[in-house]
């Protein structure tokens, strides 16, 4: 017989599987339009967050009825705009510096492995400014963690500055990447931590539709932060434009289509997962997807890592393995105390 907990427990699989699915697929068009033209990343994420908003406000209309779904534009349901903004106008920013990286010359997968130490971040941060406490194996798979995305971005580094045909200034753009990806990594951590205090304080849990309506401000409100940027929209689209010079016009938008449905459907699903799991165990969860688009992008895009770079990138993943595990262990003990009481 399937209890209530088995349900919850099998729909959280579900949500799980469908994300990693459709956050892959997202990352593989990116990376087909990034090979088209490198410097439209803005523009890109922007189509992703018109088309986002667009979509959850009809999902929205569908839900609420026009009348209510109009009042919504201004007025959020339960949670207050401010905490909407802080999460959206940070996330957004988070996005246009992750996609900027690739202009410094970053590989897809460095920068995957380097964002997935977003979950030793969250811990570290969660302990110092919310006081929560981790268990050792927690703590043991984040340092793996930690180490392995140490262990590829110094092999990548030496790779590159004992690279005789590669100029200082080359090496010293791809630190200053670097930079920006510790940054936008920390970010990332903060506002997870902040999100899942606002889910957990307004009870978005229990409140069917919370997802979407995370969903939908989240996006709404990022487009006026494009809008601050309408010489970068141009000139990035003038290079899609371009692309008919080389018979690449046609693909580029159709990649583009094909790239804002499956962000969509990825970030319909990590708002799901936001709701029912902690920061920290969403954060290990994107790493896995990360792992899962890692695996495909060296396979269909022939991108290298050198041997220690294959050790950091183990290291991650076996850390995940062990927050995992160590997850379950005290999701296991703490129903074992519940029936002994």
């Amino acid at each position: 017989m399937i209890n209530a907990h088995n349900l919850r427990a099998l729909s959280l699989f579900s949500i799980v599987g469908f994300t990693c699915t459709s956050c892959c697929t997202n990352v593989i068009t990116f990376e087909s339009l990034i090979k088209l033209e490198s410097n439209t990343s803005t523009f890109i994420t922007f189509c992703q967050y018109v088309f986002v908003a667009i979509v959850s406000y009809i999902g929205l209309v569908r839900r609420y009825g026009i009348k209510k779904s109009a009042k919504l534009l201004v007025v959020p349901t339960a949670m207050p705009l401010y905490r909407y903004l802080i999460s959206t106008y940070g996330f957004c920013l988070a996005s246009v510096l992750g996609n900027i990286v690739f202009r410094f010359h970053l590989s897809l997968p460095i920068h995957i492995i380097f964002r997935s130490s977003s979950t030793a971040f969250t811990m570290f941060l969660g302990y110092v400014l919310y006081g929560k406490r981790y268990s050792l194996g927690e703590i043991f798979g984040s340092v793996l963690m930690s180490l392995g995305v140490i262990t590829v971005t110094i092999s990548n580094m030496s790779d590159r500055s004992n690279q005789t045909n590669e100029a200082p200034k080359e090496f010293q753009t791809y630190v200053y990447g670097l930079a920006i990806l510790v940054c936008v990594t920390i970010l990332t951590s903060l506002l997870s931590l902040y999100n899942e205090s606002s889910n957990r304080i307004y009870r978005a849990k229990y409140r069917s539709g919370s997802w979407l309506e995370n969903l939908f401000y989240s996006h709404l409100y990022a487009i006026p932060f494009f809008l601050l940027m309408p010489q970068t929209l141009k000139r990035e689209y003038t290079l899609v434009a371009h692309l008919r010079e080389v018979n690449g016009f046609q693909k580029y938008w159709i990649l583009l289509g094909a790239n804002v449905i499956t962000q969509l459907l990825c970030v319909a699903g990590v708002n799901r997962i936001a709701v029912l799991t902690s920061a920290v165990t969403l954060g290990v969860i994107l790493l896995m997807r990360r792992f899962i688009s890692l695996l495909l992008s060296i396979a269909l895009f022939h991108n290298e890592i050198s041997p220690l770079g294959i050790l950091g990138t183990i290291l991650v993943f076996l850390g995940a393995g062990v927050y995992s595990y160590s997850i379950g262990a005290e999701k296991d003990r703490v129903k074992t105390k519940e029936k002994e009481e």
